[in-house]
């Protein structure tokens, strides 16, 4: 049997049961990715279903079309029997594509368990999917069985997921643009941070931290920018220690943070030379911050406000998606395994909340900005945005175009 181009070329001499083993393939393939629900017409209706498998057949192939029509009478039980299969597939894939779907990265523990698991609760179930990325699935596995003991309306979909590793990041983005169509909400939660007695250089600690914080950050928000689909929202899980950061540097580097000439390409090399400055060991006295968490989350302030700058011109994405609206918070000092749990006043669900509040209110005037306490933080930039960020009711009760 020819195979051409992905598809498969019949002619009027090949049986039915080669047809039927080319066919049943991809239905056995589907099968394993989609449950497939009953159809109520599937059994009652055949015509309308030998005509469903029809169109799709001749959507992918127009000469297997032809070969459909030559191989089967419409009465034919095999075609009927193909056709229920392929209706229920088709109907099943149509429905998952039509959900919105929202990412939180890291989200097996700490805040980021806290922000899936409110997002399950807060989103309707029957218009929405939430996935819960993860570096170790098992981890991911663990917080899905403690979310099935919440009694929440909804659960996650488990998925890996490295922000460091761009591998993983092009595996996340394909899953969700061949299983759902797009994206419509990135909670960027995945972060580090050493230990005040952390043993490692500064050098080590400043390459590690700002290549999770501030690059990992970057690297999974523009890989999946190509599928987010308009209205979408980007909230970025900042720090006050981030504020702190720019307080810390010198006036140069403020200055030059704060410019309204910014762009990645100095963002970036703004990191790296803090990264190289760290190898002297006298970050102070070159004008940087001594820690390397401020330094990260600083940089994740600044990518907020570059990120948002482009939205607001419907440049943001390579499709031009219209109204997205782009912010970063402070979820508090919270009780975490980074941030510890004996002095944190907060605990990971009450620092959850007001990223998911962010993530679910956030308009016009929070647009680019950094919030603590749900608060705007004033901090400098020179940008003012256009107001183009769709209303968020209006965004959680559209549904996909």
């Amino acid at each position: 049997m020819e195979q051409v181009a992905g598809t498969f070329a019949f002619s009027p001499r090949h049986t039915q049961r080669e047809c039927a083993r080319v066919f049943l393939r991809p239905v056995a393939h589907a099968a394993k990715l989609f449950a497939p629900p009953k159809i109520p017409f599937a059994s009652k209706n055949s015509s309308a279903c030998v005509a469903t498998l029809q169109f799709l057949v001749f959507f992918a192939s127009p000469t297997s079309f032809s070969a459909i029509r030559t191989c089967f009478s419409p009465e034919s039980t095999l075609l009927i029997e193909l056709a229920k299969y392929w209706c229920s597939i088709f109907c099943r894939v149509l429905a998952t594509m039509a959900k919105k779907v929202a990412l939180v990265t890291g989200g097996n523990k700490g805040i980021g368990f806290g922000v899936t698991r409110k997002l399950c609760e807060r989103l309707p179930k029957d218009s929405w999917v939430v996935l819960l990325g993860t570096r170790d699935v098992s981890n991911g596995e663990r917080a899905l069985t403690n979310l099935k003991e919440c009694g929440l309306p909804m659960l996650p979909v488990v998925h890996q997921l490295d922000i460091t590793d761009s591998t993983s990041c092009k595996q996340m983005k394909d899953f969700i643009h061949q299983k759902y169509g797009g994206l419509d909400l990135l909670v960027n939660n995945s972060g580090f941070a050493f230990k005040r007695n952390a043993t490692e250089s500064k050098y080590e600690q400043a390459k590690h931290t700002i290549g999770v914080n501030y690059f990992g950050t970057k690297q999974i928000t523009e890989t999946v920018l190509p599928i987010m689909r308009d209205g979408a929202r980007i909230i970025s899980v900042a720090s006050m220690c981030g504020k702190m950061g720019l307080e810390h540097m010198s006036e140069e580097h403020r200055r030059a943070i704060l410019s309204p000439d910014l762009s990645f390409e100095k963002l970036d090399d703004m990191m790296k030379q803090y990264i190289e400055a760290a190898k002297t060991d006298e970050l102070t006295k070159l004008g940087w911050p001594e820690s390397t968490y401020e330094m990260s989350k600083a940089g994740v302030i600044a990518a907020t406000e570059l990120w948002a700058q482009a939205a607001d011109k419907n440049a943001l994405t390579p499709q031009g998606t219209k109204g997205m609206f782009v912010a970063c918070c402070c979820p508090g000092w919270c009780r975490t395994d980074m941030a510890g749990y004996e002095h944190p006043p907060l605990s990971a669900d009450e620092g959850a909340e007001r990223v998911v509040d962010l993530c679910l209110a956030g308009g016009d005037e929070e647009q680019g900005q950094f919030l603590m306490e749900k608060k705007v933080v004033p901090l400098s930039f020179p940008q003012k945005f256009s107001g183009k960020t769709v209303p968020c009711q209006q965004w959680l009760s559209t549904p996909v175009a």
